[in-house]
């Protein structure tokens, strides 16, 4: 074939291929349309009962899929539970030792208050009693010192009477008057009170009054001794006798005569 006869072929080609791929281009709309009306017949038209189970399975593979994760952390939960349920045990065993142990506190509490209770009382009781007792103690200690009272009051006669009426050592009344100054001192003694022996001592201004001072050159009675001791403000004589009591409180200050002396003050 020449060439002439190949340009005509060549182009008689080109024109059918171009009226052929220009109805296809035409026909794309027809096309888009019948495939949307055939999918709405298939979605309208009735499924088998295969497609209908494929879809049930499909369904459910996703549910297991979704469902899977969840299953997974179900050991984790029941794991968590059971360390819970532990804790509660745990706490409920404490919580029944706590209690045990405050009911046993709470009785010997109750126990110890009650002990308390009753020495409290045993206290009123005793302080109640000694008060009882020392109100007694003190109005038979009035009467203790009203008697011994009376009693000095007696050895003060009897001394007045030794001392003013001059009688001699060996008199009978005289005898008679030491006898029952002794019988005095010692019933004294019995009752608590006792004498204080001032003569020959230091005055002291707790125990005696000094009514008088003399020099020691010139005795005041002859029965007074004379003595060169260097007893500072020594007591010549007991012209009252002193009485204490067995506490040691004072009951009467005697009364003496002392010698004079010349102490300078910080020279004791």
């Amino acid at each position: 074939m020449d060439r002439q006869g190949l340009i005509k072929k060549h182009i008689t080609n080109s024109y059918k291929g171009r009226n052929k791929l220009n109805w296809k281009f035409w026909n794309k709309a027809d096309i888009k349309g019948e495939g949307n009306l055939r999918r709405q017949s298939n979605l309208n038209r009735p499924k088998k009962p295969a497609e209908q189970m494929e879809e049930l399975h499909q369904q459910i593979l996703e549910i297991n899929t979704s469902t899977s994760g969840m299953i997974a952390w179900l050991p984790k939960i029941d794991d968590q539970l059971a360390h819970h349920g532990n804790r509660i045990d745990e706490l409920e065993k404490q919580m029944s030792r706590i209690a045990r142990i405050e009911y046993k506190s709470s009785q010997q509490l109750t126990k110890v208050i009650s002990q308390i209770d009753e020495r409290t009382t045993g206290l009123l009781e005793i302080t109640a009693i000694n008060q009882k007792n020392s109100l007694i103690i003190d109005r038979l200690q009035q009467r203790l010192d009203s008697m011994a009272e009376v009693l000095i009051d007696c050895l003060d006669d009897i001394d007045m009477l030794l001392h003013s009426t001059g009688l001699q050592d060996d008199s009978g009344w005289r005898i008679l008057f030491e006898k029952w100054a002794e019988q005095i001192l010692q019933a004294l003694s019995e009752a608590g009170v006792i004498e204080r022996k001032l003569a020959g001592h230091s005055f002291d201004p707790r125990w005696a009054e000094a009514i008088d001072a003399i020099e020691r050159s010139v005795p005041v009675k002859p029965d007074i001794i004379d003595t060169t001791k260097s007893v500072p403000y020594e007591i010549a004589e007991v012209v009252r006798r002193c009485f204490v009591r067995a506490d040691g409180s004072i009951l009467r200050k005697g009364q003496v005569i002392t010698y004079q002396d010349d102490y300078q003050e910080g020279e004791l």
